[in-house]
């Protein structure tokens, strides 16, 4: 295979890569700004709560671990994508050192 077949190759899946990232972005999307649901929940809780004279203190535990298991969500969900992103990222590099040999062999050619 030739340099330029290799580079046209690479070009390709690093187009195909990019399109996976955003396919997974998208799919990742309703889980990664789903905060708004526990949000709206706690706040809705915290008013009965208060309406049915509970401490809000006796809440505040239980209410941190909706924030930790939020944080691990967020988390869990980039880590779909990192490995994609890193997959591209190989590719880009071992495409602009082919380019650059590619450069250079034109350039003794000439």
């Amino acid at each position: 295979m030739t340099l330029e077949e290799k580079i046209n190759k690479l070009e390709n899946q690093s187009i195909e890569l990019w399109s996976a990232i955003k396919s997974v972005d998208n799919e990742t999307s309703e889980m990664r700004f789903a905060g708004a649901v526990p949000a709206a929940i706690r706040s809705k809780v915290a008013m009965l709560a208060e309406e049915n004279g509970i401490d809000e203190k006796e809440l505040e535990e239980r209410e941190r671990e909706i924030l930790e298991c939020e944080g691990n969500l967020d988390l869990a969900v980039w880590r779909l994508v990192k490995p994609f992103k890193e997959k591209k990222v190989a590719i880009d590099n071992e495409l602009y050192e082919l380019k650059c040999q590619l450069e250079e062999q034109r350039e003794t050619l000439v």
